[in-house]
């Protein structure tokens, strides 16, 4: 009696109020999101599964006299909700090397050092101490799904890649210390290379979940941890089981000649692994691009084919690239370092090469040549002082322009392609409507600022260096470009303007990625732009203050 009395006489008191509900509801969100955070709402509600395994995690520590923070810490070490589909729990990341020991890739790998044969290295950031041995380029990440006015989750750490993993780079010095680049392309990790051992290490006899359980036990005593308790052991269970059975939709890969560290082709795996198109034998391959002044004061049109203006298609279409969902794309994460793409973050100012001045006779000799011979026209002319690029009257910079370089790219990027992609990404909200359009032929030339660290050239990284791109043929011959050479170096040459292409990395004796331009895709032919052998010192001098 007495709930029921003072149920009525709330129901008497407020009931006048009631109109005003939706609006003081309304309000409490607009509060809510403005004192918070744009992106609703501040906090994820995460299940907790209480494995006591995840607390055993070792810990990332930044190195106190190398911190870095804000947007740069964003980069580096955040998550972009690639984790979703293509995320691997902490400890069964940390299994694999041991239950495929047999794999010569992982053969005589030093701890913390499993998977540089990937190009994905280990204790790797000056400035950061990574206990938890994964690599540079990979973040840790419960999975999140982002809801519309909430955020949910599962606390089980797994193992993904974020944006430096294709978008820092790094070279070794003379003393081997290495020196990692912010937005240049990574040109030594081999993403389909991992994502293929993945994909067969699910369907291996030897992921089996008595074999996984037993690892993830070792290496939790190896970290000085108790084993896996009877919860966590039916936890595993199942998700090793779900491992197993997962679809695999990647068979398209071994249809077409292996990308390679420093390229991608993660259209095709939109295509055909999220849109579920029909295999039409088409491919995409690219190299990695560097991801520096991406604002549409200079790069009104992304990829390269220039087949978007629209920065948030740009950025979460990579996410889901590389193994993001529509609702995963960790928008607050993503939009911050969009932001500073667009408006900060230019070409590095420290070169694994002395750069001459830009009063050095050479240099100036350069620049002129530069706009002598025409290049300035496609590329326009970048200001390394202002970060800007002076643009000709006349002139086809960021215009699709056929030089006759291989075509593959932009003939995947056909008109169906492009209203798949439309109509995936409008309906689920990430993307306007056209917000892509069909590649024409040809390829959008960019500025050139940071060219350096862009080797290997062209769209398909099929020219080794500056000096094989621009060195001019004897008369009726092909140009003096490599058949074959090997990617993959942090070994920077200063005399042609490209990484060692010797079959090992000096010093390392790691093995390099085998590129054969005679492959469907990698043809180095076209952009018959050439430098006469007096002048192509002045030129690479030139291009290398840029």
């Amino acid at each position: 009696m007495v709930v029921r009395n003072v149920a009525e006489w709330i129901v008497r008191r407020f009931w006048g109020y009631l109109p005003a509900a939706p609006i003081a509801l309304f309000l409490g969100m607009v509060g809510y999101i403005g004192f918070c955070d744009p992106h609703f709402p501040c906090h994820a509600a995460e299940l907790d599964l209480h494995l006591a395994s995840e607390a055993a995690i070792p810990p990332d520590r930044p190195v106190a006299t190398a911190k870095v923070a804000g947007i740069v810490d964003t980069f580096r070490y955040k998550p972009t909700g690639t984790e979703a589909n293509a995320g691997i729990p902490y400890w069964i990341f940390k299994a694999l090397p041991a239950l495929f020991k047999d794999d010569p890739r992982f053969a005589n790998a030093s701890p913390g050092h499993e998977w540089d044969a990937f190009g994905m290295f280990g204790d790797a950031d000056p400035a950061m101490t990574r206990a938890s041995g994964i690599p540079r380029g990979m973040v840790l990440a419960d999975t999140d799904v982002q809801l519309p006015g909430t955020v949910v989750g599962i606390g089980l750490k797994r193992v993904a890649f974020n944006c430096a993993a294709c978008h820092q780079g790094e070279w070794l010095d003379d003393q081997d210390q290495r020196h990692l680049v912010d937005g240049m392309p990574n040109h030594s990790i081999d993403t389909q290379q991992f994502k293929t051992f993945i994909h067969d290490a699910m369907k291996s006899a030897l992921f089996t979940p008595e074999r996984v359980l037993e690892e993830i036990d070792h290496q939790l005593a190896l970290a000085g941890h108790a084993a896996l308790t009877r919860w966590e052991r039916l936890v595993y269970t199942g998700v090793v089981t779900a491992m197993r059975q997962g679809d695999d939709n990647t068979g398209w890969m071994a249809k077409r000649p292996p990308n390679g560290p420093g390229r991608v082709d993660a259209f095709s795996a939109v295509k055909y692994e999220v849109l579920a198109v029909p295999d039409d034998g088409k491919l995409a391959t690219v190299d990695l691009p560097s991801i520096w002044h991406q604002g549409n004061d200079i790069r009104p049109w992304h990829h390269w084919d220039g087949n978007t203006d629209n920065s948030r298609a740009r950025n979460y279409g990579s996410v889901v690239g590389v193994g993001g969902s529509a609702l995963s794309v960790r928008g607050v994460n993503v939009d911050q370092v969009a932001a500073w793409l667009d408006s900060s973050l230019g070409p590095p100012a420290e070169t694994p090469f002395a750069r001459k001045a830009a009063t050095d006779p050479l240099v100036v000799r350069g620049k002129q040549l530069f706009g002598d011979l025409g290049c300035a026209h496609c590329h326009g002319t970048y200001d390394p002082a202002t970060g800007q690029v002076e643009r000709a009257a006349d002139s086809s910079y960021m215009t699709s322009v056929v030089v006759d370089t291989d075509p593959r790219r932009w003939q995947a990027f056909d008109p169906g392609t492009a209203a798949a992609l439309d109509g995936w990404g409008f309906a689920r909200g990430i993307w306007p409507q056209n917000a892509f359009r069909p590649a024409s032929p040809g390829y959008v030339p960019p500025p050139l600022d940071g060219i350096w660290a862009r080797a290997p050239y062209l769209h398909n990284g099929s020219v080794p260096s500056l000096r094989a791109l621009l060195t001019a043929p004897e008369d009726g011959a092909p140009p003096p470009r490599p058949a074959v050479f090997y990617r993959g170096s942090r070994r920077y040459d200063a005399t042609t303007m490209g990484w060692e292409i010797a079959p090992t990395e000096r010093g390392t004796g790691r093995a390099l990625f085998k590129y054969d331009t005679s492959l469907d895709g990698n043809g180095n032919g076209g952009h018959a732009f050439y430098v006469a052998d007096g002048d192509l010192d002045a030129m690479l001098a030139y291009l290398g203050t840029l």
